[in-house]
């Protein structure tokens, strides 16, 4: 058979075996036009994040347990992202895997009181950063008598508070409840040199309702550092007050929404201090500004965490270039 192909293109296929014998051909063409030949691609793994080790209920935890490393093996050569024009110091593409570093329930005969710790961590692929992420869990969770410099003194500073929690429920009046400490570290997102995370607290321990906090940060790959505001915005106290003035028309939208107008022009004045009690995150639609609950005035456990968000438009002229949204 003949197979006619239209006028723009001059040359008669004239053989059902000539097309057998260009089909892998142009198979291969498409492919490789498409970006998808398959030696190419990632593997699954890679894009997955890891489960999270469940943990037996006992009565009883060993130190083998405690150290037990997470069941994945850690990035060793991240993929990296060349920035447009620049050929050296590729920025490291963040791993999206994270893994519990340490994870324990213990429960009291009956399965009905329990008490369970968890702490889970991103693996980044990048050394410095998931050297960070530890660090800041050592501080935060070193007292006046013991300044925590491992992980090992880590992993016993939260087996002291699984301890605490499991002699606290077993006074429970109820005669069944679950006390509870999480915290959780998550990778959000990537936008060229900055890698956006958001980290999280959860506790219950008796009572009426349990008590949570949730904080955004953005780490810059290439200064190898923590972004704050104020590395953000221009320097000078008129571009402070401008961006002030931006949160304050936030806020005073967010209070019409929520039907809080009743508070007077002086309660609901916000200082500069607001500015930087926030957590920030980048978001397609501006700056926002996350609060926990109790933060912002006239707020409570009742009307919980707030977020306030500056458009980019108005934003862009008061930060610094590298960090406008473009």
């Amino acid at each position: 058979p003949i197979i006619r192909l239209p006028e723009t293109q001059p040359f008669i296929i004239e053989s059902t075996i000539m097309r057998i014998h260009l089909l892998p051909l142009v198979s291969a063409l498409l492919l490789a036009a498409c970006g998808q030949i398959t030696d190419t691609l990632p593997t699954p793994a890679a894009n997955q994040t890891a489960t999270p080790v469940a943990s037996e209920p006992a009565t009883s935890t060993t130190a083998e347990q405690t150290a037990r490393k997470p069941d994945f093996t850690p990035y060793n050569s991240p993929p990296t992202v060349v920035r447009p024009g620049r050929t050296a110091s590729p920025i490291p593409a963040v791993a999206t895997r994270s893994y519990d570093f340490f994870h324990q329930k213990r429960c009291y005969p009956g399965g009905k009181l329990c008490a369970e710790v968890r702490l889970t961590l991103p693996d980044t692929g990048i050394a410095w950063l998931n050297r960070f992420w530890r660090e800041s869990f050592y501080n935060n969770q070193s007292t006046k008598e013991q300044t925590i410099k491992n992980d090992a003194s880590l992993r016993r500073s939260y087996q002291n508070e699984l301890n605490r929690l499991a002699a606290k429920v077993k006074t429970n009046d109820y005669g069944e409840a679950l006390y509870q400490s999480t915290s959780d570290v998550r990778f959000l997102y990537q936008r060229d040199n900055l890698a956006f995370f958001e980290s999280s607290f959860d506790i219950y321990e008796g009572g009426a309702h349990g008590w949570s906090r949730l904080n955004y940060w953005i780490m810059d790959l290439e200064k190898h550092k923590l972004l704050e505001l104020q590395d953000i915005l221009l320097p000078g106290r008129e571009n402070e007050s401008e961006v002030l003035q931006l949160l304050q028309n936030s806020f005073d939208v967010y209070l019409e929404d929520n039907k809080m107008e009743a508070m007077s022009e002086t309660e609901r004045k916000l200082d500069k201090s607001y500015l930087y009690n926030a957590s920030i995150l980048f978001t397609a639609n501006g700056l926002l500004f996350h609060y926990n609950d109790t933060v912002l005035p006239g707020h409570g456990y009742a009307q919980g965490q707030v977020d306030l968000t500056i458009d980019w438009i108005s934003l862009n002229q008061f930060i610094k270039p590298e960090y406008r949204w473009k």
